[in-house]
């Protein structure tokens, strides 16, 4: 175990016991899993890999995936990768657990359109995300937007759900990194960073507004309703911690 204040070295930090995937979806609590990893293994042995997904359109995987392929197929995996990226972006890794975070679309979405207002985009190929931090799309048309109506089934998963070793689920999140520290061998201790709060100041006073007005809410739900079947369909798995 680390003492607090100690840094990780190759010698003083736990070995991971399972090479590791795990899908960082947009705004489901992977930025504090990440740092929570990073504080139980070391930063040498978890990796990011924020290339692929849908905050970057450029990306040789969006742009060509026969190319990126090949030449990805022998690049083995060691210790572990987090990310935003699809899960089948590590489909050529045989011997990892593959692990992702899910939450309710809609509370997922309001989160997503939050942070990106008042975030800065990475690069210049995201031309949604540039859209939304110049206030063009209200919530309402966000929501709309085919990237992210259909971000879980279409963007992240399609059919791979049953497949996951772990799939933790945000409203119980204490829950499924028990279950993660397990898999792992180590115990994980879980931070709370809420980067939405810390892009935009007023989050929390908008999200309670809008779980406030009834029309509106109903109005995210109709727009998401097929994510929301899929998450519903989701909790029961029995890889859903």
């Amino acid at each position: 175990m680390i003492a607090p204040g100690e840094k990780h070295t190759p010698e003083n930090s736990p070995a991971v016991v399972q090479n590791a995937i795990i899908v960082h979806t947009h705004k489901c609590g992977g930025t504090s899993l990440k740092h929570a990893l990073v504080a139980a293994f070391g930063p040498a042995q978890v990796r990011e890999d924020y290339t692929h997904g849908m905050q970057n359109p450029g990306s040789l995987l969006n742009l060509d995936p026969e190319r990126y392929w090949r030449q990805v197929s022998c690049e083995p995996v060691r210790g572990i990768v987090i990310g935003h990226f699809p899960i089948t972006a590590y489909a050529h890794v045989g011997d990892a657990l593959r692990i992702a975070l899910l939450r309710h679309p809609v509370d997922r979405m309001i989160s997503h359109y939050f942070f990106w207002r008042g975030q800065t985009p990475p690069n210049e190929e995201n031309k949604l995300w540039h859209s939304v931090r110049r206030g063009e799309f209200s919530l309402e048309e966000f929501c709309r937007v085919p990237l992210i109506s259909g971000l879980y089934r279409h963007g992240y998963f399609r059919d791979f759900m049953r497949r996951l070793d772990l799939l933790i689920v945000h409203e119980r999140m204490a829950k499924g990194v028990t279950e993660l520290s397990q898999l792992l061998g180590h115990p994980i201790s879980l931070p709370v960073v809420n980067t939405t709060s810390l892009s935009w100041s007023g989050y929390e006073t908008a999200k309670s507004a809008i779980r406030n007005d009834r029309r509106l809410w109903n109005e995210l739900c109709r727009s998401l309703s097929d994510e929301i079947t899929f998450y519903e369909s989701c909790l029961s798995l029995p890889n859903a911690a």
